[in-house]
């Protein structure tokens, strides 16, 4: 989201407020990641698990829209922290929620130490729109910002720049209805 987007969305024609503005665009983005798991704009996130798990959808990724995974790594038996370089043994599924790791049915997974609760396993993956301001996006359609998501945003940036405190005049200001109506929409069930 640019900032000139936003600051036409809320009808501000000065410079004073961008930094607070890009504030809120940034919030906005996140609030809308919380809320649904549809991530605005590209970035890369770690999943850890205790162990490869024995169902195919163990290993979830929980980030729309998916862009790839960037690195699969374990710890040993022995407490070491282990990369599989090897990137033909697995293959990242798309699905509605995100992604899920499918590793080829000949390839013998390592073993976790047992040491390890929660942590066995880390997947760094990638997720997120394409920025709409920068040349060459746009390129992919599946990486095209759904306009549900960028009207999200913006009111979600619309209503904290015009309600600055929990309390003005004496009432409540909850997020925007609207925003709700959005938000349930894009919200991805996994």
């Amino acid at each position: 989201m640019s900032l000139a987007t936003a600051k036409k969305h809320c009808r501000i024609y000065t410079e004073q407020d961008n930094d607070l503005i890009e504030l809120y665009i940034r919030a906005a983005q996140r609030a809308v990641f919380d809320r649904t798991g549809v991530q605005p704009v590209a970035a890369t996130f770690e999943a850890t698990f205790h162990d490869w798990g024995c169902k195919l959808d163990e290993l979830q990724l929980k980030a729309v829209p998916f862009r790839s995974v960037d690195e699969i790594k374990y710890i040993d038996e022995a407490g070491d922290e282990v990369i599989i370089s090897d990137d033909t043994v697995w293959n990242a599924v798309r699905t509605y929620y995100g992604a899920w790791i499918d590793f080829r049915s000949d390839y013998t997974l390592p073993v976790v130490g047992d040491n390890f609760i929660s942590d066995g396993v880390t997947v760094k993956f990638s997720a997120g729109y394409d920025p709409t301001d920068v040349s060459g996006s746009g390129d992919d359609p599946e990486f095209v910002i759904d306009e549900k998501v960028t009207m999200a945003i913006l009111f979600l940036v619309g209503h904290w720049y015009n309600n600055r405190e929990d309390i003005v005049d004496e009432e409540k200001f909850k997020v925007p209805k609207a925003f709700d109506f959005l938000a349930d929409q894009l919200r991805v069930y996994a």
